[in-house]
This record gives C-alpha cells, sequence and structure tokens, in this order.
C-alpha cells in the first residue's frame, strides 16, 4: 500500500474579473464543461498566445505520444483527446504547452471544472482541483502591448472565469491510496515519472528520494525543471509519498542529483542547482568558486543574499530533524552540480565528484584526490561522473559511478578493484543505483529503470555477497506485488496482457541451454540462460548472442563513451550477463512480467538462483504468451496475480 499525498486547489474565494484580465503575468483562468462536448478551439487571446483548445492527438509521431504519454490514454476508437493549454513565452515561436487526455477527467457526460494557471514559475492545468499537467517556462508570457481579453470560442464552456489576482487560491492535501507494491512504482499522474534515487535510513526508516519528472527531461525545453520528492517506509512494504522535499520557486531552479547522508544526527539531502542550462555561467556565481579555490585552496561558500546579481549553481543542501519535514537551507557549498557527500569515520565530510574533497563542514572544501573515480576514456568503463554511491558488504568497499563504473576493494585497503574490466559488475538494467544499509546486514539499493528515456519507474534490489569480494543482487521480496496459487504448465501459457505475472521455473543445468521466448503484439523477445557458460541473455527472439559490455568496451577502444556501446543493461534492453555463480546445480529462475498500462509497454524482471537480477523494458511488445520447449524442467509454475 502505498500513500501519497497530492495538492488540491480550491479557487471558490477568488476574487474574479469580468474585464481586464492579462494574461502576459500571473492569471487564472477557469471555467466548467462536459468533455464529451469540448472539441477545436474553447477560448484564445491571440495578443499574448494564449489558448485552451481539446484536440484529438492520435495521428501524432509515436515518439510525441510516448515523451508525452498521450498515447497509453486512448479511448476505445483508438483516438487520443487531449484538453491543452498553450502560452507564448516572449522572444519564442514555439508556445509551452500542458496537456491531458480527457479520459482522465472521469464520466465524460458530466460537468467538471478546469482551470489553467499561471504564477510565474508554474504553467498548470487542473481537473476538479486536481493538476493534470505542469511546466516550468523559462521567461515571461508574450504581450503584444494592446490590452484585449480573452475570448470564449466554443459554447461547451460553461461558466468562465478569469483572475490576475492568486492571493486568495487555497491549496491543501489530499491523500490518494494505492493498493500497488513499490516495486514498478510511479509517482501519480498520467506523465509523471521517477527519475534519480536516492536512498537511506533513517531513524528507523527507509528513505528514497527521487528526481520528480515530465515529459522524460523534456519539461521546460528539455532542461528538466526537476525537483526532489520524497518517499519513506518502516518495513519497505507499505510507503507514504510525502511529495516535494522543497518546491521550485523561481524560473532559474532545476535540480540535480545529490546524495543523502546523517551528519550532526540529522538528515541532510544534497543536490545540485543546473543554472548553467538556462543562462550563461558568467551571470552566475560558479566564478566565486573558483576564484576563490585559486586564492585559498578551497572553493568557499555563499549564502544567496551575498550573491549580489549572480544566480545560484552548484551544490546546495536541506535538513530534517524529523525525516519528514526538510528546511532549504539557500546555501552554495560547491561548485559542483551533482554533489555525492559522504561522512568518514572521524566526523569529517568527503564529496566524490572530480575527485575527492574533503571539510570539517559543509562548504570550503580542499581537493585531495584529483584522478578517482575515473570517467571518460580513463575508465575501462567509459562512465560519466553522475552519482557516485557508496557502500560497505561483508568487508568490502564498493563505489558505482554513473550507469556503467563498479569499483570495489577489501576494507582498509588502498588499491581498488575494476569489476567492469572483470566481467563481474552488478548493473542490471538499473540506472545511476545508490545505496543504504538496512536493517543492520542488508543492503538495498534503488534506481530507476531505462529503456523509456529519461526517467520510468522504480527498481529496487537487495546487495548479495558472492564470495571473494564478487557481488550479486535478488529482488527485495516486500517490494513484490502478492501473488495467490501456483498453476503448472508445459510448453505455453497465456499471460494477462495487463497487471503483474510470475514465473517461476527450475532448471537443471545437465540440461544445458534454457530459452523462453516471449511473445503477442509486437517483436518477440527471449531470454537465454546457459548454466554450463554461466551467461545470461534478454534479446529478440532469434537473436544470434550478443557481446557482454566488457567485450565491446575492450573492442571499441577508450574513445568511445559509454552511451555508444550497444548492449547495455543501463539501456535495459538487449544486453549479456557473465560469469554468473549458483549455477552448479538445480536453481529456481523467476520472471516478474509488469504490465502497466501507463507504461504502455511491459517491464520484464528476471531473478537467477537468487544471486543476479536482470531487467529489461521491451517498447515493440504487448506479451499474451510464454513459452518453453526445456524438456529438463522440473517444475514450472504461473502464480497470478491476486
Amino acid at each position: 500500500m502505498i500513500r501519497q499525498r497530492i495538492p488540491y486547489f480550491d479557487f471558490s474565494r477568488v476574487i474574479f474579473a469580468d474585464t481586464g484580465v492579462r494574461f502576459d503575468r500571473d492569471f487564472l483562468f477557469v471555467f466548467r464543461a462536459r468533455p464529451a462536448g469540448l472539441a477545436g478551439l474553447l477560448a484564445e487571446q491571440p495578443e499574448t498566445g494564449f489558448a485552451v483548445r481539446a484536440v484529438d492527438r492520435s495521428g501524432e509521431p509515436e515518439s510525441l505520444l510516448r515523451q508525452l504519454n498521450y498515447g497509453a490514454y486512448r479511448s476505445g476508437d483508438g483516438s487520443c483527446l487531449v484538453l491543452e493549454a498553450e502560452l507564448r513565452i516572449a522572444g519564442e515561436d514555439t508556445p509551452y504547452c500542458v496537456g491531458f487526455p480527457l479520459v482522465l477527467a472521469g464520466d465524460d457526460k458530466v460537468e467538471h471544472e478546469f482551470a489553467v494557471m499561471f504564477d510565474g514559475v508554474r504553467l498548470q492545468i487542473l481537473c476538479d482541483g486536481t493538476v493534470m499537467d505542469r511546466d516550468f517556462p523559462w521567461g515571461m508570457p508574450y504581450s503584444s502591448g494592446v490590452p484585449a481579453d480573452c475570448r470564449v470560442i466554443s459554447q461547451a464552456v460553461k461558466h468562465c472565469r478569469m483572475s490576475n489576482d492568486l492571493s486568495c487560491m487555497a491549496v491543501s492535501e489530499r491523500e490518494i491510496l494505492r493498493d500497488v507494491p513499490i516495486q514498478f512504482y510511479t509517482p501519480y499522474g498520467f506523465n509523471t515519472w521517477l527519475g534519480d534515487v536516492v536512498v537511506i535510513r533513517y531513524q528507523g526508516r527507509f528513505h528514497l528520494f527521487y528526481l520528480y519528472d515530465r515529459r522524460h527531461h523534456g519539461s521546460r525545453r528539455n532542461r528538466g525543471a526537476h525537483e526532489f520528492w520524497h518517499l519513506s517506509s518502516a518495513d519497505l512494504k507499505d510507503w507514504v509519498d510525502h511529495g516535494p522535499v522543497f518546491e521550485l520557486d523561481a524560473q532559474w531552479q532545476t535540480v540535480g542529483t545529490g546524495n543523502a547522508f546523517i551528519w550532526e544526527d540529522k538528515l541532510h539531502l544534497s543536490f545540485g542547482w543546473h543554472t548553467a542550462r538556462h543562462v550563461p555561467c558568467n551571470l552566475t556565481a560558479k566564478h566565486l568558486f573558483f576564484r576563490n579555490l585559486a586564492e585559498t585552496g578551497r572553493t568557499g561558500e555563499w549564502k544567496y543574499d551575498q550573491l549580489g546579481d549572480l544566480l545560484p549553481i552548484g551544490a546546495g543542501y536541506a535538513v530534517s530533524g524529523d525525516g519528514i519535514c526538510f528546511q532549504r537551507t539557500d546555501r552554495l557549498i560547491h561548485y559542483l552540480e551533482n554533489p555525492s557527500i559522504f561522512v568518514q569515520p572521524d566526523g569529517g565530510l568527503h564529496m566524490i565528484q572530480f575527485g575527492i574533497w574533503e571539510s570539517d563542514h559543509l562548504g570550503d572544501w580542499r581537493l585531495i584526490q584529483r584522478d578517482f573515480p575515473p570517467s571518460g576514456r580513463e575508465s575501462f568503463a567509459r562512465n560519466c561522473l553522475d552519482c557516485p554511491a557508496c557502500f560497505e558488504l561483508a568487508g568490502w568497499e564498493y563505489l558505482a559511478v554513473g550507469f556503467t563504473a563498479f569499483f570495489g576493494r577489501p576494507k582498509g585497503t588502498e588499491e581498488w578493484i575494476d569489476f567492469v574490466r572483470d566481467g563481474m559488475d552488478p548493473y542490471d538494467g538499473s540506472s545511476v543505483p545508490m545505496y543504504s544499509i538496512w536493517q543492520e546486514d542488508r543492503v538495498i539499493e534503488g534506481g530507476w529503470i531505462g529503456g523509456m528515456g529519461w526517467g520510468s519507474c522504480l527498481l529496487l534490489r537487495e546487495m548479495v555477497a558472492l564470495g571473494n569480494g564478487r557481488i550479486g543482487k535478488k529482488w527485495v521480496e516486500e517490494a513484490l506485488p502478492e501473488f495467490g496459487g501456483k498453476e503448472s504448465f508445459t510448453g505455453e501459457i497465456a499471460i494477462l496482457p495487463q497487471g503483474d505475472t510470475l514465473l517461476e521455473f527450475h532448471p537443471d543445468p545437465a540440461e544445458g541451454l534454457f530459452v523462453i521466448r516471449f511473445s503477442g503484439k509486437g517483436t518477440a523477445c527471449e531470454f537465454r540462460l546457459d548454466p554450463e557458460r554461466k551467461r545470461a541473455q534478454w534479446s529478440s527472439a532469434g537473436h544470434p548472442e550478443i557481446p557482454t559490455f566488457r567485450e565491446q568496451a575492450a573492442a571499441a577502444g577508450p574513445e568511445v563513451p559509454f552511451h555508444e556501446i550497444v548492449y547495455s543493461a543501463y539501456k535495459s534492453r538487449d544486453y549479456v550477463k557473465e560469469n554468473l555463480s549458483g549455477l552448479d546445480a538445480p536453481f529456481t529462475l523467476r520472471i516478474l512480467i509488469h504490465a502497466d498500462p501507463k507504461l504502455d509497454h511491459p517491464v520484464m524482471d528476471a531473478e537467477i538462483a537468487g544471486r543476479h537480477t536482470m531487467a529489461t523494458v521491451r517498447m515493440d511488445l504487448t506479451i499474451l504468451r510464454a513459452e518453453t520447449r526445456h524438456s529438463g524442467m522440473k517444475s514450472v509454475h504461473l502464480l497470478p496475480n491476486r
């Protein structure tokens, strides 16, 4: 069970005006209508480029429908009627647009209240007090200089009201109860996704922070406009989504990933301001850090009110004493925009990115090691330096960096082992994973699954020590869907096109290669497991054996970046894992199929012998059946969803 708190807007006390409302500043436009009667242009103010319309988007390119996620909400006849609002920004020809499929309004013959609102930071479209879509324009609405009221075009629009005064608008919280597991979680809404994940245990609860995303990084003209949201749980089974840690309150703001750490008995969440996505660096505070570093050997630190006309950029943090309510400090502590901060045994602090930095407080950092962690052509994994994450397990220390790099060493030693170069990294479809201890001896990984664009759904794992420093993963049992009784089958079985399905197999390695084929509408795929060679592969059906990430990286040369390596786990499509363990005797293979209409394509997740996991996303397949011809299978079961 997940409880999510969402804002509810009440406009009943807003002072509306009959005339003189301007759409080149803060505004509110409210009307009532039956969705069944909406079509074409509904209202407009051409002088500022503001318009509201209902339009069928079913004929749009598939790539656009996926980015907006309109395509997942078609009507039974294949149409996709969307209510959209446009707002033109000064100096730009293409307006900002927010919208949502009208099937989500509910009964299309019942009158609903629709609203479009711009508060200087957010452009939002609402239905019955709930935000359906939002974007964060950069700049202010265009004005021709000629005052003009908004014209209502459609007779289907009733009780139209407008205002430039948002001060009397009331905002409260409503709690949504969602009887879904946390595995594959996405926030409430039709185009809401989960991006980079941060995890930590604090005061007996497991806390998970994620970058809240719409449009797969496409908001604010592909600049992201992300903010951190917060989930917590006492048992990894029942969760609360507390909403934003803090909301964006200025147009220059977009949050980049940091991490969570406990310092001076309080929970801290570091983050980065990615301000340079919007303005040139010379208009930001970044050069203050560089000058101070050159003069003193330390970065310095600044409060926002010390910056004058410069915009904040780089590392900041928020603090909580109870793990729930956070206070943004409005201090800049480094120029790095993805700050991962780790508390050392002596109470000092290290920040890892573009070297290792140290300080005895949150600010004024000194570089103590320049070349670690490696990245780009200096690293076998060709990794970026996003989201460095450390954890310990069974006497070893580990460091994951970006989408592809993974290092380990016995605790107390100096030299790091490159597990990617050795073909023993644990990457399995989870993007930029981070880690936290849970219940003293469990390490939980949080990440998001690739393959859908930037941002998707949550992927939780439990790390497994396999001996000699080797690390593996298994499913977090508390996070899985609940299933009913078992149904044995042989050969082929039908798969429901929606919901969660769990298949369980018990291969005998003496029988050799095991293959299960998934087919239906679109391109069939296969999971291939070779116990003798200790390899497993997700690929399109009939695809020959594909090379591992290690094999491709070794052949490509150091100039090829990680994202150009074709068969890579972080892309969550076709890839291979090698050097698998636990396959010398009969073992259990579980495959979980998650078919959520919101995702509009299935996620498939394999757990091998309780030691290895492999997730894939099949954008071009609706699964209707699974088939295996393995004669030596001792037992095969379908566990239907409750």
